[in-house]
């Protein structure tokens, strides 16, 4: 097998050089950087490299992205990788962000083990994106294992939008988010992290799992350091939701500043959950953007805005309001000097009470959205293609009157 194979070659002292690795400076340790992606070294190479690293003193880097090695062999390297501190899959020693979102092929959960070591092993990496890769819950593992058991990592942002990550993957991050004073933001949107998720337009498939989203709000319940956490697009539900914003609302001590929450199904019983959170937070910002508030979710809001001290803007914009229910909200924000409030599309901005409440305005439009989300089903995007047709008409007539005009 490979571990034999592997075990012959690092016995025979005559080989200098094996699959293009250079064994004979690797042995006489004269080398501080050591570059070889994609040169197709296999499993095998993968574990000499390891045998041959585990004596070396100089070697800080040794590049072997793209390789084709398998766990056993990448999980190896990355053991004397992490012990010697030695990057592995390309970043820097000095080198502040990292970015292998979109890669093609896409990025998987091999990958993942050598990432993992560089972003332990790293003092200077802050953001890390991983966006649009298909690491899964294999990929989460290695990264949030990696991450919590370092001792320099000061890594900020970590983005794993679109990751094909469950509920495994997800209770793994959460116990590196329990433990993280650095961690400011976290994206985990448009993954699986309730086992579900949307195929062929708005099918749903999968059995639903709360484990991995509950290990989240355990983990927010006692995070002090994040600021801004994605969760859209991952079908939490009722449950996910309400364990998120419950969570969050026994924190005295989260940070968390702004929801984006549009297209997120958000009905009265999640309202109600927010709704408790953000009265006792210090939220700036929330998004309602088409969802399912409805006069219950509204009637759950109301109060929460009228004694929030943080709150500066929201948009409440379809949701099935009745002229009574955005009333009542207007009127909880009003005398909130400079608040930003969002119905339908019209953007009203809160003075001092007695003073008009605000006017039709136009720096926010319906189709905004706060968190520049990407769509998540197929009414989505019907509603964006209208919202930008309304908008391409408006710019239509701006022209002609404007031609008009020098005529």
């Amino acid at each position: 097998g490979a571990s034999q194979l592997a075990a012959a070659v690092l016995a025979n002292t005559k080989i200098e050089k094996f699959n293009e690795i250079p064994i004979k400076e690797m042995r006489a340790d004269s080398l501080t950087t050591l570059h070889m992606p994609e040169r197709n070294i296999g499993v095998v190479g993968g574990l000499v490299l390891a045998g041959l690293m585990h004596a070396m003193a100089s070697l800080t880097e040794c590049n072997v992205r793209g390789n084709n090695l398998d766990k056993e062999s990448a999980t190896l390297l990355a053991k004397v990788a992490t012990e010697k501190r030695i990057m592995l899959f390309g970043i820097k020693h000095d080198q502040k962000e990292a970015d292998f979102s979109g890669q093609r092929p896409p990025l998987g959960p091999v990958d993942a083990i050598l990432i993992a070591n560089d972003l332990a092993v790293s003092a200077s990496v802050t953001e890390c994106n991983l966006r649009s890769d298909s690491l899964g819950d294999k990929g989460a593992e290695a990264i949030a294992t990696a991450l919590k058991e370092s001792t320099t990592s000061k890594l900020q942002k970590l983005d794993m939008y679109y990751n094909g990550i469950g509920p495994k993957g997800a209770a793994a991050l959460a116990s590196y988010m329990a433990v993280s004073a650095s961690l400011t933001s976290v994206s985990l949107s448009s993954n699986r992290l309730c086992g579900v998720w949307y195929e062929g337009g708005s099918k749903t498939q999968g059995t639903y799992d709360a484990t991995g989203i509950n290990a989240i709000a355990d983990a927010l319940r006692v995070n002090a350091s994040l600021t801004e956490v994605s969760l859209g697009g991952n079908k939490l539900g009722d449950e996910g939701w309400c364990a998120i914003f419950d969570a969050l609302r026994d924190n005295p001590n989260n940070k968390i500043a702004k929801w984006d929450l549009s297209y997120e199904s958000i009905n009265p019983t999640i309202a109600k959950s927010l709704a408790t959170y953000m009265a006792v937070s210090s939220l700036t910002s929330v998004n309602f953007d088409h969802n399912n508030l409805g006069p219950e979710g509204a009637k759950a809001l109301v109060p929460a805005l009228a004694v929030s001290a943080s709150l500066t803007k929201l948009n409440v914009s379809y949701n099935r309001l009745g002229a009574e229910d955005k009333a009542a909200i207007k009127e909880a924000v009003r005398g909130k000097e400079g608040f930003t409030l969002i119905i339908d599309g019209d953007a009203v901005r809160a003075r001092a009470r007695g003073a008009r409440v605000g006017a039709r305005g136009s720096h926010l439009s319906g189709g905004q959205r706060g968190g520049g989300q990407e769509h998540r089903d197929g009414v989505r995007a019907s509603r964006a293609s209208s919202s930008l047709s309304v908008a391409l008409a408006q710019r239509v007539r701006l022209f002609f009157m404007r031609e008009r005009l020098r005529c």
